[in-house]
């Protein structure tokens, strides 16, 4: 278990941490361990950021992602936090964290799709314009995603600037995957101005489940990070999944 530890503290020093096959076993006490860690840490983000939200005087926000689920079919909450949500926003803050093209354009082609529905139809200061469909974020999203693949396929020099930026840029890029990954839970809540905020008390325990599923996704692969993130959304909203 502290080894574990201390290659998470290692990851966000470095951005990296080392990785090689493992057998069945060995993959399997790893990721026991992981999950073991983001119990144990996320639930003293959740106490820590509780007790700092009561002695500030304010009261925990309403879960509004959690009040959705419960307006869906049986069969809709379970394939939407148990396998569509892992697997998008993993691929979107995780696929990228090692570079190649198909990383790249995956993850910045699901970064702009959550970034047009974001911004676009969940800031209030845009109320005006009309809100963009799912369908139309994907057409965007599929267009940016195939012409970014050409362009990085025909175009070497850009894929190699790209390359070595995340070469030297290791932890900085990791530390925007769970940044970017905790931000995007602030739309769980209302968006009022209290809330924006106290966003990094309230999204702590998003910050902290972020460091260990990209921890996992670079010590592990992709697979052990969506895993993780099915489980955790299990726990989290099992109440409101049966």
């Amino acid at each position: 278990m502290k080894k574990t530890l201390n290659e998470v503290i290692e990851v966000l020093k470095t951005g990296e941490v080392k990785r090689t096959k493992y057998a069945v076993k060995e993959y399997i006490l790893i990721f026991l361990k992981i999950i073991v860690l983001v119990a144990l840490f996320r639930f003293m983000a959740m106490m820590l950021s509780g007790l700092i939200l009561h002695f500030l005087g304010i009261e925990i926000p309403e879960n509004l992602t959690q009040t959705s689920l419960e307006e869906k079919t049986f069969l809709g909450r379970m394939f939407l936090a148990l396998i569509l949500a892992p697997v998008i926003e993993e691929c979107a803050t995780r696929l990228g964290l090692v570079f190649s093209i198909r990383n790249f354009v995956i993850s910045t082609s699901l970064l702009l799709f959550f970034i047009l529905h974001f911004v676009i139809n969940k800031i209030v200061i845009f109320d005006a314009i009309h809100p963009i469909s799912i369908n139309q974020r994907i057409l965007v999203s599929g267009i940016y995603g195939v012409l970014m693949f050409v362009l990085l396929i025909r175009k070497d020099k850009i894929t190699k600037t790209l390359s070595n930026f995340w070469s030297k840029h290791k932890r900085s890029v990791f530390y925007l995957s769970f940044l970017f990954f905790g931000y995007m839970h602030i739309f769980n809540f209302e968006l009022t101005l209290q809330n924006i905020l106290i966003s990094p008390i309230l999204l702590s325990s998003h910050f902290v489940m972020g460091i260990f599923l990209g921890y996992a996704r670079l010590k592990l692969g992709m697979f052990s990070a969506i895993s993780l993130h099915t489980l955790n959304n299990t726990v989290s909203y099992i109440k409101y999944l049966f």
